[in-house]
């Protein structure tokens, strides 16, 4: 009889022995892996962060003198305008053709006529009484030569009072003063009767006319508005700060229009052409800052504002109320580094190119007009003003001028193009 309990079949050992080989292959497999990834190489950020110069362009600026302009804002307003008004009463009986709004007048061309009538009447009427006061005067000095030779006759003398009345020197003055005033109430009258034709009191233009044919007039009733036509105020506004570089010695000072140093060009960007101006000059300052806007208003006299004459012929006609552009010169500036205004930084500062560094430079600026900015101090002639703006502006940081950056990689291009020819 077998002993079957104490053998083991022979596919039992042969599963066992497969575990075996399977347990020991993993355990391999995973010993490998752990030694591949142990030993990796680890990557290194060796030269990543390489810092290069930023690139600029730059402009070298030079000490010279230099003669700008201010530019600034004006409103044209007429040296003469007046409110012309009745000096009699009566009714209007006659308007001059020339009486209409934007017509030119000349001094003493008249304009209406008021109803005579009645100051012709009293010149008659006063001219009666002049003739008897008159009459009634040589009467008188006929009774004082009597009274004189009467005097004579007495051979007697008297006080000062009784020798005046025998004389009858009273009286005379008496009828001297009536004739004084009848020859100044007919000139009075004569006045008023000049008064009825209403005329212009100077070269000017009608602006408005208050009254027309048939209507009633008193003393002070306004007729027209005028405004004279020889020369207009362009009146511009400044800063208190731009006053100084004025060519005026005083705030107080007239300065005449034969003056070049004050001549002004004045321009109307909206309604002239580009090539159109006008030319006045510098009167006087107004001492009052307006209320507003702090501002100096400067006088600017143009002459023949409206083109008038011959020597105006083609150039524009300056409209009241119109707003305009006023070129002012000012005195002439020596010494003075100029810089377009765009290459000025924040608090008055500029960039300089100073050995492939940017230096930031504190600058003093005297003026400023239209497009440039005019220093004093901070900058020297050859000195190179960095006008690229630039995002990042640090004390000392590295710069490089953009024509350098690409003659080099020009010359680089060309010894590789020579290196792959001789290959």
């Amino acid at each position: 009889m077998s002993d079957n309990s104490q053998s083991r079949p022979p596919q039992a050992n042969a599963n066992g022995k497969s575990s075996i080989v399977i347990v020991m292959m993993l355990i391999v497999s995973a010993l490998l892996v752990w030694l591949i990834f142990s030993t990796e190489p680890e990557a290194k950020r060796e030269g990543a962060t390489k810092k290069t110069p930023m690139l600029v362009e730059v402009l070298k600026v030079e000490r010279q003198d230099y003669k700008p302009t201010i530019r600034a804002m004006g409103v044209v307003e007429p040296a003469q305008v007046i409110t012309l008004s009745a000096q009699v009463s009566g009714q209007v009986i006659e308007v001059l053709d020339s009486f209409e709004p934007g017509r030119q007048v000349t001094k003493g061309q008249p304009l209406i006529k008021v109803d005579s009538s009645d100051y012709e009447l009293r010149m008659k009427q006063l001219k009666a009484q002049l003739a008897q006061a008159n009459a009634d005067f040589i009467i008188e000095q006929g009774e004082q030569e009597r009274a004189k030779s009467d005097y004579r006759a007495i051979n007697s003398k008297l006080s000062g009072l009784r020798k005046s009345l025998v004389l009858r020197e009273p009286q005379l003055k008496i009828a001297q003063s009536r004739l004084d005033a009848a020859e100044a109430e007919l000139a009075q009258a004569q006045l008023e009767l000049s008064r009825t034709l209403v005329k212009a009191p100077f070269d000017g233009q009608i602006i408005s006319q208050m009254t027309n044919l048939g209507a009633m007039v008193s003393e002070g009733s306004p007729i027209a508005r005028l405004q004279g036509n020889r020369r207009y105020w362009v009146k511009v506004s400044l800063p208190l700060s731009q006053i100084k570089w004025l060519p005026i010695q005083s705030m107080n000072q007239n300065l005449t229009c034969t003056s070049e140093t004050s001549t002004v060009v004045i321009r109307n960007r909206t309604a002239w052409n580009s090539d159109e101006y006008r030319t006045g000059c510098i009167k006087q300052v107004v001492g009052e800052l307006t209320a507003q806007t702090r501002m100096v208003q400067l006088l600017v006299e143009v002459l023949d504002p409206l083109a008038l004459t011959s020597k105006s012929e083609n150039l524009p006609s300056l409209m009241v109320g119109s707003y305009v552009e006023a070129e002012l010169p000012i005195k002439k500036l020596e010494n003075i580094i100029r810089l377009p205004q765009d290459y000025l930084r924040k608090n008055n500062t500029v960039w300089v190119r100073e050995e492939n560094k940017l230096s930031i430079r504190q600058v003093d600026v005297l003026l400023k007009d239209k497009s440039y900015v005019y220093l004093d101090q901070g900058l020297e002639s050859g000195d190179e003003v960095i006008t690229t703006d630039l995002s990042t502006v640090k004390q000392g940081a590295e710069v490089q001028l953009k024509s350098e950056r690409v003659d080099k990689k020009t010359s680089d291009s060309q010894s590789m193009i020579e290196n792959n020819q001789g290959s």
